[in-house]
């Protein structure tokens, strides 16, 4: 076996060994979630709008719950083979879908006025973003000025809620501590220096020398932003259905073993 297969084996056994102790809190919140109730069916009746909001609403929450599970596990999975440097885009979605899922829990029908609103906005610049190099085939761009039309009844008031900060300050003390990992996974996902800044070594001395690597050399928490976006989002979702009384207390449970992990690891 060549010397650089070796040590990329060696990585990847070293990896591999991490998660057994770190992600034993986040299989028990999977369980949490196959756990819960499905949002209940909405009653027969006259169709309106509201009864649309009615049907769509414990839907896109659960479909955001799941995403926050999946997304952490595929992280985690990531980082398991060594990879964690570049999870910063999963957990910066998981962390979002948190903080939206936690408005949502608040909100009664409210967001999906705004998520009809953030899909009309979406749709209408990639509309515009058309020219005579490139362009839809018009059936495609039929279908999108279709989706559009579904906005037309949602509250236009609420179109400043789109925007994540508006979310997290109408309850900084909850959303802010998320909000926080949201912005430092923003800067790893997007083209920056901190996106670079794991692959390469610049040494002082009298003359600056540079090492680039292939393998990142920042250790991650990838395990962690997965568990509290999930905590958060689970917390959210028993509101919206009904269960808060029978996942609160394994929540704090779970809050109280991190804490006192944490503070385990701290003394050590």
């Amino acid at each position: 076996m060549s010397e650089s297969r070796s040590k990329r084996q060696r990585q990847q056994n070293r990896h591999a060994t991490v998660p057994r102790r770190a992600t034993e809190i986040y299989d028990e919140l999977i369980a949490l979630v196959h756990g819960l109730p499905l949002p209940p069916n909405v009653p027969p009746g006259e169709w309106n709008i509201q009864k649309t909001k009615d049907v769509h609403a414990p839907a896109v929450a659960w479909g955001w719950l799941a995403r926050i599970t999946r997304s952490g596990q595929a992280a985690i999975h990531l980082e398991n083979l060594g990879f964690g440097a570049e999870t910063p885009p999963l957990t910066r979605s998981a962390i979002e879908h948190a903080i939206r899922l936690l408005w949502a829990a608040d909100s009664g029908t409210a967001f999906i006025d705004v998520a009809l609103l953030t899909k009309e906005q979406g749709l209408m610049k990639i509309l515009d973003a058309q020219s005579d190099v490139w362009s839809f085939e018009k059936e495609l761009a039929d279908a999108m000025e279709r989706h559009i039309l579904e906005a037309g009844a949602a509250d236009r008031s609420l179109g400043h809620l789109g925007h994540l900060r508006k979310i997290v300050d109408l309850n900084p003390e909850e959303r802010g501590p998320l909000y926080m990992g949201w912005l430092i996974d923003t800067q790893d996902s997007h083209p920056s220096l901190a996106s670079a800044q794991p692959y390469y070594t610049v040494t002082d001395g009298a003359t600056a020398r540079i090492q680039f690597e292939w393998e990142p050399r920042f250790s991650t928490a990838v395990h962690m932003k997965a568990t509290l976006a999930l905590i958060a989002g689970l917390h959210a979702y028993a509101k919206i259905v009904g269960a808060t009384d029978r996942i609160e207390p394994l929540l704090d449970d779970i809050i109280r073993r991190l804490k006192a992990r944490h503070l385990q690891k701290d003394a050590t």
